[in-house]
């Protein structure tokens, strides 16, 4: 009876470590996606700025390239973080997905196909005896 007790917690263990991984995963990379919105939505203030200043001074026939570079310099910051955001965000998931993995029970397969915890000793499936 103990046995089933141990394997019980165990069971639960592991539900609630992937509980924790997941909810802690879901607020990190909320958190994360939000950054990259807010700097995708300076991103494009910065580029309609840009086009603004540009076609007023082509209307003038007063371009001066040079007027530009601060604003280039800031818009190609911004492209920047935004790469290492969605970087943070691609190891962030592997991160709890390797977790998460490793908590997975081992299975194995019977002879009728089913797929088994790998301590196992019969097949819920078909009834055999497992080896």
């Amino acid at each position: 009876m103990s046995d089933f007790f141990d394997k019980l917690k165990k069971g639960l263990d592991e539900g609630l470590t992937k509980v924790k991984v997941k909810s802690k995963h879901l607020v990190d990379s909320t958190k994360i996606k939000g950054e990259i919105s807010n700097l995708n939505q300076r991103k494009s203030a910065l580029l309609l700025t840009l086009g603004t200043e540009f076609y007023d001074m082509y209307k003038s026939g007063t371009f001066v390239i040079d007027k530009f570079k601060d604003k280039f310099n800031e818009l190609e910051n911004i492209e920047k973080q935004i790469e290492l955001k969605e970087k943070e965000l691609e190891e962030l998931d592997k991160a709890a997905e390797e977790i998460i993995g490793k908590q997975s029970p081992k299975l194995k397969k019977c002879s009728c196909g089913a797929e088994l915890p790998i301590d196992a000793k019969f097949c819920t499936s078909c009834g055999s005896k497992l080896d």
